[in-house]
C-alpha cells in the first residue's frame, strides 16, 4: 500500500502529490503542447496512464522533438 501526506483544505483531506516533470511541461512547445492538449481530451485513458506512470512529460516532449524533426524535413525539402 502507498503510503501518501494529505493537506486539509476546509475540513477536506487532499493527497499531497506533486510532480516531478512541471519543469518539462514548461519547456513544451507547440507541437508537444498540442499532443498534451489531445491526450487530455481525445484519449483520458491514455493521458491518466501516462499521468500517473510518470511518463506523460517524456512522452510530449518526444512527440515536440519528433514532430519538430518532421517539419524541419519538410522544409528542408521545399
Amino acid at each position: 500500500m502507498i503510503e501518501l501526506d494529505y493537506i486539509e483544505i476546509d475540513g477536506l483531506l487532499y493527497p499531497n502529490i506533486a510532480l516531478d516533470d512541471e519543469d518539462l511541461y514548461g519547456d513544451l512547445g507547440k507541437y508537444g503542447n498540442l499532443r498534451l492538449k489531445y491526450l487530455h481530451e481525445q484519449k483520458p485513458e491514455m493521458y491518466r496512464e501516462l499521468l500517473v506512470s510518470g511518463k506523460l512529460a517524456q512522452h510530449c516532449v518526444n512527440m515536440e522533438k519528433s514532430a519538430f524533426d518532421m517539419a524541419e524535413r519538410i522544409r528542408a525539402e521545399c
